[in-house]
């Protein structure tokens, strides 16, 4: 593993929110490989809880399940709380999420994405998101912690019979 690969990520980030998520999990983590959930506190991170989701990783079979999914999550994408990322439909960026959170738990480092998904309202929208990984015994990685966002908008074409 590249030894400064936290340089290079913070470097890479372009979203103040995804920015101070990440120096958050490091901040969290010290000097740990991992940090655990219990470390994560939402009363440090009270403007980033709408960008927050929450995944519980399984490796028998493997899967990922949302267990807490923060509003601008859900208003930007078809993510619920309780869902595994089987249940998303492809047009909301369902195989780009899965790959990211799979290379996180295999890299065990925080992966960054920017893609586009679509909306419940069908705009199209670009998200740059950031997965971290979590353990409970440093060993096991049980849970991913993402703060995404919204990088840009491509608004809805009007409808012709609204002139």
């Amino acid at each position: 593993m590249q030894q400064n690969w936290h340089h290079e990520l913070d470097a890479d980030i372009r979203s103040a929110i995804v920015r101070q998520g990440f120096r958050y999990w490091c901040d969290r983590r010290g000097n740990r490989e991992l940090p655990r959930r219990a470390d994560l506190d939402p009363i440090d991170i009270p403007k980033l809880l709408t960008s927050v989701t929450l995944i519980d990783v399984s490796y028998d079979p493997f899967d990922f399940r949302y267990r807490l999914v923060g509003g601008n999550v859900v208003r930007d994408q078809a993510i619920r709380v309780g869902g595994s990322i089987r249940d998303l439909p492809a047009e909301y960026g369902r195989d780009g999420i899965c790959e990211r959170y799979r290379r996180s738990v295999a890299e065990r480092r925080p992966v960054l994405q920017t893609y586009e998904t679509l909306t419940r309202r069908g705009q199209t929208v670009r998200i740059e998101a950031l997965t971290c990984p979590l353990s409970d015994d440093e060993q096991v990685i049980n849970m991913l912690v993402s703060f995404g966002t919204r990088v840009a908008v491509t608004p809805r074409p009007r409808s012709l019979w609204h002139a």
